[in-house]
């Protein structure tokens, strides 16, 4: 029987209880399920909901469902704020002046499932928190801890939170050649000590090896075969970071292009080596190398989808400025219907000003920006025809020529027009001849830029 998401929250909640021996009243049972339905179903999320909770859930490890089911029930930036119920459990813990979040400077040094959180994220009292140093992840980890108190012992409450702390993304390896696993394992001997928890080394050992486990499933998604199923899990974080996404069809395209920006911006920094980890032969090294490439492979893939994408969002928002200022990107790019009814789409007016580079029309990017990425989104077409007219236009140096120029157009050190003009003519009068076909208000406009080339 298909079973709703409450439904399995709660399924997954009573087994683990269940193997864990953890005796709870139902009616308790149920107020931890509708808390993280309500949280984790929220219209802000995309990306971060219980259909991704559900996907490292593990009938044989009650430790890892639980943790996966509490592991993203904060997230601030996303959640803008925090939902009244979790508010009540956080207040006592956290201040809020304006837009800052800290840690109060007197926490109770009674509070024995407080403490271990503090003590595996090595956080102390007044410590500022934000979504870059784990904000949301302790917090997740706090909340867990207060509802499970009580009910769960304390040595499994401690796996689990140091479950939690390893989500805390791209760690990379100190200055003393330690990754984050080998600090937490030296973390959690210390906890274990101070605490009397209880733990053997063996213990600790595998406590942190269910930890790189259930961190390199969080980010699995770089594991990805196919670029662009990994692609679409990028576009579900898209409207989970910018809020003007969320409302389709409204966003302008000067919002659209900023949200790309800082996505290409994420990937360029972002070293794929950060990405998986692996303690103690967990994963083995041939499943880890096999991931850390595939992340090397998706990362580059992405960078270069990236890079085209942003170049023709600038294209799209210099045209737009030098014609009358921003406007919604469906403007530019929703389908019309012909006098018979039929759907025309932009990429039939992008006529071809002569032929093509040579590319290789069975490449990934190719593939992408023509057939689309597989999963339709709310906010945005799966294809890219602007995309793809640029990429098979132009040199991969021009590209990033003009990528560079388009920057200086964001910082608005270089003018709309000037940026365009950069363009080899014929592709610019292309593209903005299929724009004027699109946006009856710009028309004239667009038909006197081209003049002007």
């Amino acid at each position: 029987m298909n079973k709703g998401t409450i439904h399995r929250v709660i399924e997954i909640i009573h087994e683990a209880f269940s193997e864990l021996n953890v005796i709870m009243p139902m009616k308790e049972l149920e107020d931890i399920a509708v808390l993280l339905h309500r949280a984790m179903t929220l219209q802000t999320r995309h990306f971060h909901t219980l259909e991704h909770v559900f996907s490292f859930t593990s009938e044989k490890n009650p430790i890892q469902s639980l943790a996966a089911l509490f592991h993203d029930i904060v997230y601030y930036q996303v959640d803008e704020g925090f939902i009244p119920e979790i508010k009540t459990i956080i207040d006592p813990y956290i201040r809020h002046t304006g837009e800052e979040i800290a840690l109060v400077p007197m926490l109770s040094e009674e509070d024995r499932i407080l403490q271990l959180t503090l003590e595996v994220f090595n956080f102390s009292p007044g410590k500022s928190l934000s979504p870059n140093n784990g904000l949301n992840e302790f917090l997740s980890a706090l909340v867990m801890g207060r509802k499970l108190c009580g009910r769960v012992s304390d040595h499994d409450l401690l796996k689990m939170i140091v479950c939690i702390e390893a989500t805390i993304p791209f760690q990379g390896i100190n200055e003393k050649g330690e990754t984050h696993f080998d600090i937490l394992e030296q973390r959690l001997k210390k906890i274990n000590a101070k605490y009397y928890c209880c733990l053997d080394q063996a213990e600790i050992e595998e406590a942190v090896q269910l930890a790189v486990t259930f961190s390199n499933k969080d980010v699995e998604s770089f594991s990805e075969k196919y670029a662009g199923r990994f692609l679409d899990n990028t576009w579900k974080l898209l409207p989970e970071t910018n809020v003007a996404l969320r409302s389709a069809e409204i966003y302008s395209i000067r919002e659209y292009r900023q949200a790309l920006h800082k996505m290409e911006i994420f990937f360029t920094m972002l070293n794929p080596d950060h990405v998986f980890n692996q303690y103690r032969g967990v994963p083995s090294d041939r499943k880890y190398h096999q991931m850390v490439q595939l992340a090397h492979q998706n990362v580059f893939t992405a960078r270069e989808y990236m890079h085209i994408k942003l170049l023709s969002a600038a294209v799209l928002e210099a045209l737009a400025e030098i014609t009358g200022g921003d406007a919604p990107l469906s403007l530019f790019s929703e389908d019309l219907r012909d006098e018979n009814g039929e759907i025309i789409r932009y990429e039939d007016f992008l006529l071809q000003p002569y032929p093509s580079i040579s590319v290789e029309s069975t490449s990934i990017i190719y593939t992408l920006f023509n057939e689309g990425r597989p999963a339709e989104t709310s906010f945005d077409i799966k294809s890219s025809p602007l995309a793809l007219f640029l990429y098979t236009h132009l040199e991969q140096s021009e590209i990033m020529r003009l990528l560079d120029l388009a920057k200086q157009l964001f910082k608005n050190d270089l003018s709309s027009l000037k940026f365009l003009l950069e363009f080899d003519h014929p592709v610019i009068a292309a593209i903005a001849e299929a724009c004027a076909s699109m946006v009856l208000t710009r028309r004239e406009k667009l038909h006197e830029f081209v003049r002007s080339l």
